[in-house]
């Protein structure tokens, strides 16, 4: 996992309760990443020895983040996880449209 998906995960799981939030960190440290999109807009986890149920249901992280593209764009980041609550997904979606550019992590912003 690359470590703006993990400074991603760590920002979310600290504005959630003790349960969630471990819930996640501990997914993040036994997670591989793969980008579905060239763009890095979609990103998939799979976690070391767990077995998605059959059928899921993708839940949203009850956290707000957004961060800038390299152009200015404002990207709205969020996490998924199965209705295990275990860490499935992030995806980037830019609000003026089009592919992600680049986005500038150290402008990460979250609301709970």
């Amino acid at each position: 996992m690359r470590p703006e998906e993990k400074l991603l995960i760590f920002n979310a799981a600290r504005c959630l309760d003790g349960k969630r939030a471990g819930r996640l960190l501990s997914d993040m440290d036994c997670a591989t990443a793969r980008s579905e999109l060239p763009d890095g807009s979609i990103v998939g986890f799979e976690i070391d020895g767990y077995d998605r149920p059959e059928t899921w249901q993708q839940r949203a992280v009850p956290v707000e983040m957004e961060v800038d593209d390299e152009d200015g764009a404002e990207i709205s980041a969020t996490l998924y996880t199965d209705s295990n609550d275990r860490l499935l997904e992030m995806e980037l979606i830019r609000r003026c449209g089009g592919p992600v550019v680049r986005p500038r992590w150290q402008t990460l912003r979250l609301w709970a």
